[in-house]
């Protein structure tokens, strides 16, 4: 209904209640709705900290993930991703599980191989081939400041991101073109 603010104290005490009940499909659900209405209301580090719990949660779930698993994972991963992008959190105050998040998708660890078994991508092995590869791009792309290579990939990404997503990219852009110095 336009309150986004309002809204998010109740999605919180329904994953709350979800939770406990365990229902983790519904309580993901509300994770992703909680999310959105940080977004809405521009508190990216809570709806960071949100997609985290959610990927957390949905990892928790059927191992190989599957179904609505597996849309879980690859919606939080790539938006936490874009947010981290965003964010451009200073070393000292990146979370260690959001550094791992970044560390899947520098070259040095696809090259070297750390933590993959042959022929595997670090510990994104759910996504698919071709996002992974453009998301790795991404953070190489903002890790260099090279806009013109991100605009290329906001193409490339356009349409395998949801509208949200599509919105925090334009975000990172946006961010890169008048930097603001310290992230959003």
């Amino acid at each position: 209904m336009g309150q986004p603010g309002q809204a998010a104290p109740h999605f919180q005490r329904a994953v709350e209640l979800l939770a406990a009940a365990q229902l983790p499909l519904e309580a993901l659900r509300c994770l992703g709705e909680l999310a959105s209405c940080l977004l809405l209301g521009h508190d990216h580090d809570g709806a960071l900290a949100v997609l985290t719990q959610a990927q957390l949660l949905a990892q928790a779930g059927p191992s190989p993930p599957s179904g609505a698993f597996l849309e879980v994972l690859v919606h939080c991963e790539v938006s936490r991703v874009l947010l981290l992008l965003l964010l451009q959190p200073p070393p000292p105050k990146l979370l260690p599980e959001h550094a791992r998040t970044l560390e899947k998708y520098c070259w040095e660890a696809f090259e070297s191989g750390a933590g993959v078994g042959a022929g595997q991508l670090p510990q994104a092995a759910y996504l698919p081939p071709g996002l992974f590869l453009l998301l790795q791009s991404a953070v190489m792309a903002c890790q260099e400041k090279d806009l013109e290579a991100l605009k290329v990939l906001q193409a490339e990404l356009w349409p395998l991101l949801s509208p949200e997503q599509n919105h925090l990219l334009h975000l990172v852009l946006q961010e890169m073109i008048s930097p603001s110095g310290q992230g959003v």
